[in-house]
């Protein structure tokens, strides 16, 4: 029974996160944010995002391994986003 119930709380962590909750995380504005994500999901790094028709998913992990520093970031900003 343990294992069933630990089972269901664990199908409630979240894995992705939205772009409204990197905009929050990081406290940018809302083009600021998709612009960061695009430009990211383009470049599959500094982590990996997933797009879904036309909206955008970021790997939880992988985001929050970057924001802790486990990963290397060059400047995104070195590189003009596509309009």
């Amino acid at each position: 029974m343990a294992a069933q119930s630990r089972t269901t709380n664990d199908e409630h962590i979240k894995r992705i996160y939205t772009i409204q909750d990197i905009q929050k995380i990081l406290s940018i504005s809302r083009s600021t944010a998709y612009a960061f994500i695009r430009r990211t999901y383009e470049n599959q790094a500094p982590f990996k995002v997933v797009r879904v028709g036309n909206s955008y998913r970021i790997v939880k992990e992988s985001f929050d391994q970057w924001l802790d520093g486990g990963n290397t970031c060059r400047n995104l900003q070195d590189k003009p986003v596509p309009g």
